[in-house]
């Protein structure tokens, strides 16, 4: 992206005011910060970034509001392509995971 991104403001869910920052053209999400006061975090919309893969994870905030099947991920077969490449860890002949 070059150029400057776009902006709105929303409440979010603890009241607080933030900015959403996005692409003017196409749309997409770069980032979320404070909206009152000089920014002390971006979140940052990893979608967006070339090198994500770079970026591990330190810390999970908002956990209470995360989906109840994030724990699972683990345990159920992952395809490293499409649904007809092989599956990791494989499916047991009972449909359930092997591992």
């Amino acid at each position: 992206m070059s150029g400057q991104a776009k902006h709105y403001v929303k409440l979010a869910d603890s009241g607080n005011r933030r900015v959403q920052a996005f692409c003017p053209d196409c749309g997409t999400q770069l980032y979320a910060t404070e909206a009152d006061g000089p920014p002390r975090m971006l979140n940052l919309r990893l979608g967006c970034v070339n090198e994500r893969a770079q970026l591990v994870p330190v810390t999970q905030i908002w956990a209470a509001s995360s989906m109840p099947w994030l724990q699972q991920l683990q345990s159920i077969p992952a395809h490293s392509e499409g649904l007809s490449s092989a599956a990791w860890p494989p499916a047991a002949a009972d449909g359930t995971c092997a591992a």
